[in-house]
């Protein structure tokens, strides 16, 4: 897929917070963000437009949403995991271990992270294997419970020149995720990027402020 650029000065169809809610309709969804300010925008606008019904697991690889979570004054119905590197096989497998899940949404935050704890003295090729491995476990779990899984995914390598190239695991999310979404934040405008099945974009909107 090619991220998109040069959008910034472009006024695009606007949609509400229920219609950016809509677009997670499909199992998987990933969504690609350049900076991290689009993450403390977006995420607080997702968990508030669902139903009070609506119980969420977030995998909180980052800890950003532990810090939201202690100044947010929402109360979203969240099942927090925190793994850690010293946890995270136990972790996973508590979660798998769930005999009849219920719940709405997964969330994984963030791939960068999750890469990171596989990675740790891993050769490489070994870690985007384990990568793709827990993803599609996650991606079964998910399915089982007719649920969806939502994977945030920032950059890492920010100095490279090709944007394509700052983030991790390209290749896997594209191949598991029935929506990839490109968000990015400009000039308090949030510009939000849709895919097609060629990995080109099919539309681009913008999140009502």
């Amino acid at each position: 897929m090619k991220i998109p650029t040069n959008y910034d000065n472009q006024d695009f169809p606007t949609i509400t917070t229920t219609q950016f809610l809509n677009l997670f309709d499909h199992e998987i969804s990933t969504i690609y963000m350049e900076t991290s300010d689009t993450r403390k925008k977006i995420i607080p606008i997702f968990l508030s437009s669902t139903s009070d019904s609506t119980l969420n697991i977030y995998l909180d690889f980052d800890a950003w949403f532990r810090s939201y979570l202690s100044i947010s004054e929402n109360n979203p119905r969240v099942l927090l995991f925190k793994p850690t590197q010293i946890n995270l096989e136990d972790s996973l497998i508590s979660l798998f271990s769930w005999t009849k899940p219920k719940f709405d949404y997964l969330i994984v935050d963030s791939i960068p992270s999750f890469y990171k704890l596989i990675n740790n003295g891993t050769e490489p090729n070994r870690a985007s294997e384990l990568l793709f491995y827990y993803l599609s476990s996650l991606k079964n779990f998910v399915c089982n419970a007719n649920a969806k899984m939502i994977l945030l995914n920032l950059p890492v390598y920010k100095s490279l020149p090709k944007s394509n190239n700052k983030f991790i695991g390209m290749k896997v999310l594209d191949h598991i995720s029935d929506t990839i979404l490109y968000i990015d934040t400009i000039h308090n405008k949030t510009n939000i990027h849709i895919f097609n099945d060629d990995l080109s974009v099919e539309r681009s909107v913008n999140l009502e402020n």
